[in-house]
């Protein structure tokens, strides 16, 4: 188990297109610091004990991203939200009103899923790293 580690990043092949480019993004933010998670996975005391430590927390919309309750309110938050889409404000929501920083990346459709444009998510991590 990782603990205190600076990001958490929630991946799911269905929603990401380029999954592995933006693993290696977030390797060359965070050298050794990032871990993928499948949240499903995991007891729920692993998953709070993880984003407790977690300085950003970083998904796809979805039902994963709850788990930013468990995260401290210093963390930041960067949801990855298609182009395009009206109403994903809830993780927004939630996270202010949490003290975190949120960061909404509005990433183009491909497919069934998204493209995370890795330059932006890179230049987002390390921005929110240099914060904590």
């Amino acid at each position: 188990m990782f603990l205190g580690v600076p990001i958490v990043i929630y991946l799911q092949a269905r929603f990401l297109e380029n999954e592995q480019d933006v693993m290696a993004a977030l390797e060359r933010a965070a050298p050794g610091k990032f871990v993928a998670v499948d949240p499903g996975a995991l007891k729920f005391e692993e998953m709070r004990s993880l984003m407790g430590g977690a300085a950003v927390v970083i998904g796809a919309h979805g039902g994963a991203m709850y788990n930013v309750f468990f995260a401290r309110p210093t963390a930041a938050v960067i949801e990855f939200v298609p182009i395009g889409s009206q109403g994903l404000n809830i993780f927004a929501l939630i996270s202010t009103m949490l003290g975190q920083d949120y960061i909404r990346g509005m990433e183009r459709k491909a497919g069934n899923g998204m493209v995370v444009d890795t330059e932006k998510l890179e230049r987002a991590v390390t921005e929110a790293l240099h914060r904590q």
